[in-house]
């Protein structure tokens, strides 16, 4: 708790960085690149400097982030069913580095699955509940990848939930 770190890129943004407890004991500090060249790491225990903090880390091009570079592939992007998985494969392989996040907005809240397989590629399935128009966000590095947002049209039954009116 008493030891952070911080990264700041060759143009002077500043982010801080996660720091993780590895099998060996060691501690050890991940970061997305989001731009290409020499990274300060500062390492501070206390808010002082550990010896040799802070240490320099050369992030070459292939390693930054690129949204672009993601491949998607799937019928789950372009329609659906209700009550069954709609799935879609992701491919970052030749992306870079960056976090991946989905969200899906629509009549129904659709239960998310991602089975990752370990080699920069992933299955995500979704589950609606209600038919409708639905909306797929996919991002990579923080940034849309192409084709995102995905407008995917589901079919099927609803839940079929009751609707009263009430009136007082």
């Amino acid at each position: 708790r008493a030891l952070n770190a911080s990264i700041q890129a060759p143009s002077g943004l500043e982010e801080p960085c996660f720091l993780k407890r590895m099998p060996t004991g060691n501690i050890g500090i991940s970061f997305t690149p989001r731009e290409t060249g020499e990274h300060l790491v500062s390492v501070k225990r206390l808010g002082k400097h550990i010896n040799n903090s802070p240490f320099k880390v050369t992030v070459c091009e292939r390693e930054v982030g690129d949204a672009k570079k993601v491949k998607v592939s799937g019928s789950g992007l372009k329609e659906g069913q209700t009550h069954a998985d709609n799935i879609f494969a992701v491919d970052t392989r030749n992306a870079g580095f960056g976090g991946l996040s989905v969200s899906i907005e629509g009549p129904s809240k659709a239960e998310i699955q991602c089975t990752d397989k370990d080699d920069g590629t992933l299955n995500i399935s979704y589950k609606p509940t209600e038919p409708g128009y639905y909306i797929v966000n996919l991002k990579f590095a923080d940034h849309h990848v192409e084709g995102s947002p995905f407008t995917v049209k589901v079919a099927g039954e609803g839940s079929n939930r009751k609707r009263e009116k009430i009136q007082r």
